[in-house]
């Protein structure tokens, strides 16, 4: 095992002795089975870090243009006409010296042109959740829908709980102002009742006499 592996092991088990890990157990009982020699090499053979070119940090550094992305789409313009994929591409290129632009622009096209839409509408679904009006989040989650992306089920399950929310909200206050967002229908409806509540007519009947 090696010293980066074991701190490793120590990390995540906090202030624990390294003789109680089950880590250790379990190393133990391999050798018990296939002796020393097989386990570490083994053991150096999986944990030997591949050697290559470090990840890009490309959307990272695409991030503020994908966010800008978003809330135009939510405000209803077509971030695409406005910016095209070899704008972006051409804007990040510029600020990475030392890179062969070429060679950068190219690969943002690539990434762009497959992932652009995607990640623009996480992004306008994140923004909606939080700061939008609630019928831009069902927007969006319908969009996302759409797209077939893997977790487009997990997206429509979460737009559906929070219509269930919306239809207690109206049960309990009314109608909501159609600029609350989701999160604050749903804080609404955690917020304990208030004794006014209790004072409606109907329920003085109810009430003990004193």
């Amino acid at each position: 095992m090696t010293n980066a592996l074991l701190v490793n092991a120590l990390a995540a088990y906090g202030s624990r002795s390294a003789d109680k890990l089950p880590l250790d157990s379990e190393i133990r009982r391999l050798i018990n089975i296939y002796g020393k020699v097989a386990v570490r090499d083994a053991t150096k053979r999986l944990t030997a870090m591949k050697q290559g070119r470090k990840p890009e940090k490309d959307w990272q550094e695409l991030q503020e243009w994908i966010e800008r992305d978003a809330h135009d789409w939510l405000d209803g313009r077509d971030p695409f006409s406005l910016r095209s994929n070899y704008h972006l591409a051409q804007a990040i290129s510029k600020a990475k010296p030392g890179h062969s632009q070429i060679a950068t622009h190219r690969r943002l096209l690539r990434k762009l042109s497959h992932r652009r839409t995607l990640y623009m509408l996480m992004s306008a679904w994140d923004i909606a959740e939080e700061s939008r009006p609630f019928a831009d989040y069902f927007r969006v989650c319908e969009t996302l829908a759409e797209t077939g992306a893997v977790f487009a089920q997990t997206i429509t399950n979460l737009a559906d709980s929070y219509r269930g929310q919306i239809e207690r909200y109206r049960a309990r206050f009314g109608e909501p102002d159609p600029a609350m967002t989701v999160k604050e229908i749903q804080k609404a409806l955690l917020e304990p009742l208030k004794l006014a509540e209790f004072a409606k007519p109907g329920l003085l009947g109810l009430m003990p006499k004193l």
